[in-house]
């Protein structure tokens, strides 16, 4: 794992400036510790921190061919680099390393951009062919590692994190024109960032600029499967495919187990952390190293599922408590690792995690993409429910008369489980399935928030992946959350394990398992309400009922009791009614003191969900400040 970072120039003569590019290296130290390398020609720098886990003592960075005409910085690790080290060597390309990255290199000497179906990995990697002085920048097929560019007149940035652009002396500015979606969401889904000019590389897609004579291209080299993948599958087939599920899963573990270094596991004791310590244990061939995270309040500590299952696999367990105040005192830095206002709450307890795995073990499995690849969270099962219901109002009432009374509906009344039928009964599926990743309802918008908002809670990028492809409402949900909400947890693991210095690997989204799983009938993966089930088929040959039945919590934060505690709730009024905060004209003053008297009361529930407008209106504030208003070059230091 590691930090990339570079320019292109259009100029061919221009020369870059090296103090720039070890500036973007030495922003990005946490992602490679153990050291840095750099290419610099007439047009064209590459910059690369290291943290060594395959062939430590080899493989350095930036990487090129006998000739020297092609050069490659590259984050992540190939997982098939050994059978295609074989191919390339039967070929008679001469390796001079034992590592994973030179690969590229070779891959590209033959097949060029192609080379990216031959790879079995997480990655982002920039390569540059001196002859047709050309860049290629790739991002793996689901997200896994991040990979950010910025283009102005005369040059193109790249970089692991946004930081490294600005380091290299990008302007911080707002994207204001997208504001309201970010609100509304907590994040961007898509190419966006709040950094005006600053876009990701969507997973899946590639970068090819050719300064000298084009803009640049981006094209999409892999996508989920069509959905007629799983067709003529019958009820009787399902325990062959149980059997098939654990060949992939296993097979996926016991790639992510090739490491130089130690490997271990986050362990929460839930389904899917679990099931991975089951399966490692048998492939390892040896004790696993695990670690959990708790806290003091009751709601928030799994240790009781977590030791048991450390127990029954007899791992080598470590527990880690995390304190209110050590929480509260991260926040401001982690949003600096973070680039951008930080979305999941538990994103702190994981870098505090992960700093406690440092010393113990470098590279870390944990159960990202489970969820949304089987069918896990609640709210497939109530969006089912919900747009049976949309399709019968429609269908019912002309479509005048059920957007009116969608819209009128949460006004007419109290209760919440009525403000969400009503609310929801006219939405077409799209919308329907949008709105379940909103932490800012229309409603509250309007009350907290001094700008206008979006119509409709339907961000562009979200609406798009839901239509695409055919198949049930569940299926497009699916593939909606595996390209947009998936993606911000994908950034939450890697921005907070790296922070750290650790480097996490995701079975559950080895792309070969993916291809296999989500064209499964959906009536396979949620069935009677209850989510992930042929997950859990597989999970009881290894599992106890207890924990394969078990909610699913995930190293949860108590929110709600800090918050109501009176702690957090302080420090985030204090900076949202600063006068610096109220000047941007963002929050309501008094839409934020009558959230949080209804928060205090309880009307708007007990639960972490309901904490979340505090928590995105702070998050911004602490970003627009750290960023854009330059008050957080040194917010780092807190981690070191």
């Amino acid at each position: 794992m590691c930090g990339i970072a570079g320019v292109v120039y259009r100029d061919s003569g221009v020369v870059p400036d090296e103090g720039a590019l070890r500036r973007m290296a030495n922003v990005l130290v946490h992602r490679g510790p153990d050291g840095e390398g750099f290419h610099s020609a007439p047009g064209i720098g590459l910059a690369h921190r290291r943290l060594a886990v395959i062939d430590p003592r080899g493989s350095p960075q930036p990487m090129t061919n006998e000739t020297g005409s092609v050069h490659v910085v590259f984050n992540g690790e190939i997982y098939d680099y050994r059978e295609l080290r074989r191919e390339l060597e039967d070929r008679g390309h001469h390796l001079a390393t034992k590592g994973d990255t030179e690969v590229l290199v070779h891959l590209f000497e033959d097949e060029g951009p192609g080379l990216l179906s031959s790879l079995n990995g997480m990655f982002a990697f920039a390569l540059w062919d001196a002859d047709q002085r050309a860049l290629l920048l790739a991002r793996d097929r689901l997200g896994i590692k991040p990979l950010y560019y910025a283009l102005d007149g005369e040059k193109l940035l790249f970089a692991s994190e946004i930081k490294a652009i600005l380091a290299f002396g990008f302007p911080a500015r707002v994207n204001a024109g997208a504001l309201p979606r970010h609100l509304a969401y907590n994040t961007l889904y898509g190419e966006e960032t709040l950094f005006e000019g600053v876009r990701a590389l969507l997973p899946g897609h590639t970068l090819l600029f050719r300064p000298g004579c084009c803009e640049p291209e981006i094209r999409r080299y892999w996508d989920l499967p069509r959905d007629e993948l799983g067709a003529g599958l019958e009820e009787t087939d399902i325990e062959e495919a149980t059997s098939r599920l654990e060949d992939l899963l296993s097979a996926s573990i016991r790639r992510r187990l090739v490491a130089d270094v130690p490997v271990g596991v986050f362990l929460s004791g839930g389904l899917d952390s679990s099931l991975l310590v089951a399966l490692a244990a048998r492939e390892a061939g040896g004790p696993v190293r695990t670690f959990s995270i708790g806290f003091p309040e009751e709601s928030g500590n799994e240790f009781l599922y977590s030791r048991e299952v450390a127990r029954r696999f007899g791992t080598v367990h470590e527990e880690i408590l995390l304190e209110e105040d050590r929480f509260l005192d991260a926040l401001p830095s982690l949003v600096w690792h973070n680039d951008e206002p930080i979305k999941h709450n538990n994103s702190i307890p994981l870098y505090f995690l992960s700093r406690a795995t440092r010393g113990k073990a470098t590279v870390i499995l944990t159960g990202e993409g489970s969820d949304e690849l089987f069918l896990g969270y609640r709210r497939y099962s109530v969006g089912r429910w919900q747009a049976r219901l949309s399709a019968l109002t429609r269908g019912l009432l002309p479509g005048g008369v059920a957007r009116s009374l969608a819209a009128l509906g949460p006004r007419l009344s109290r209760r919440k489980w009525a403000t969400r039928l009503w609310g929801k009964a006219a939405l077409e599926p799209r919308l329907l399935a949008a709105t379940s990743s909103a932490v800012l309802d229309r409603d509250l918008y309007r009350r907290l928030v001094r700008i206008p908002g979006p119509e409709e809670l339907d961000q562009p990028f979200l609406s798009t992946s839901f239509l695409e492809g055919d198949g049930d409402f569940l299926r497009r949900f699916s593939r909606m959350d595996l390209k947009a909400y998936l993606v911000s947890l994908l950034m939450k693991q890697d921005k907070m394990s790296m922070a750290a210095s650790i480097e996490s690997r995701v079975p559950f989204l080895d792309h070969e398992l993916v291809e296999w799983a989500y064209p499964l009938p959906s009536s396979w993966k949620l069935r009677g309400g209850e989510g992930k089930w042929i997950l859990k088929r597989l999970a009881r040959r290894h599992l106890p009922e207890e924990i394969v039945k078990r909610r699913k919590l995930g190293f949860p934060v108590p929110a709600f009791e800090w918050v109501t505690r009176g702690a957090f709730r302080e420090r985030a009024r204090e900076i949202l009614l600063d006068r610096k905060t109220l000047e941007r004209g963002i929050v309501d003053p008094r839409g934020l003191e009558t959230y949080l008297e209804r928060l205090d009361a309880g009307v708007l529930g007990r639960k972490a969900d309901a904490t979340y407008p505090l928590w995105t209106l702070l998050n911004l504030e602490i970003w627009w400040r750290t960023f854009v208003d330059g008050e957080g070059a040194l917010a780092g230091s807190y981690l070191t």
